[in-house]
């Protein structure tokens, strides 16, 4: 018996030291709000409906950094997986005007994605502008302009200004310790 106790007391504080019940998990924290919009397709091709990464669909989102207050907008577009050249880039014409946008990533996936940032002098150039928008993708090999309709640029604009919306409206969260 005597020596069953001195095996627990040796033995016992090595086990919970590695026992999981016992591990301390730091409080998570959120490193950033995302607002996505509703995707905006301007052109038709064999998918009859206008979704979340359907090839040529667009979709905007916000990011709200919680740790510096940053504010950032981007744009993705979403392209067939047969499109075997390697993306360049994307750009929007607004008035006779082409802006570049910095691409961030690009997704190889059933569809593949370029996602490209928006700048803060572009979001206040679509949300005042009334014109209609060109997409403009590149690639290694040709550029294919994707002209959005009427209808289809006002949806672009009001997506836009329903992110920037939510975006302004967010607050920074405070966790508060005791």
């Amino acid at each position: 018996m005597k020596y069953f106790q001195t095996f627990l007391v040796m033995i016992l504080p090595f086990f919970l030291g590695f026992c999981s019940s016992i591990e301390v998990i730091p409080e998570p924290t959120l490193e950033q709000y995302t607002v996505k919009s509703e995707p905006v397709c301007p052109t038709w091709n064999w998918h009859p409906f206008c979704l979340n990464s359907k090839p040529n669909s667009v979709n905007l989102y916000g990011v709200l950094n919680n740790t510096s207050g940053e504010k950032k907008y981007f744009l993705d577009y979403y392209l067939d997986s047969f499109d075997t050249d390697i993306p360049v880039g994307i750009s929007l014409k607004l008035n006779n005007a082409y802006y570049v946008l910095r691409k961030t990533h690009t997704d190889y996936t059933d569809a593949i994605k370029i996602r490209s940032e928006l700048g803060e002098d572009l979001v206040k150039a679509i949300s005042e502008n009334q014109s209609d928008l060109v997409l403009s993708y590149s690639s290694r090999v040709d550029t294919i302009n994707l002209e959005f309709s009427k209808r289809q640029s006002e949806n672009f604009r009001s997506s836009m200004l329903d992110v920037v919306k939510q975006i302004e409206s967010l607050e920074k969260m405070k966790i508060i310790k005791k």
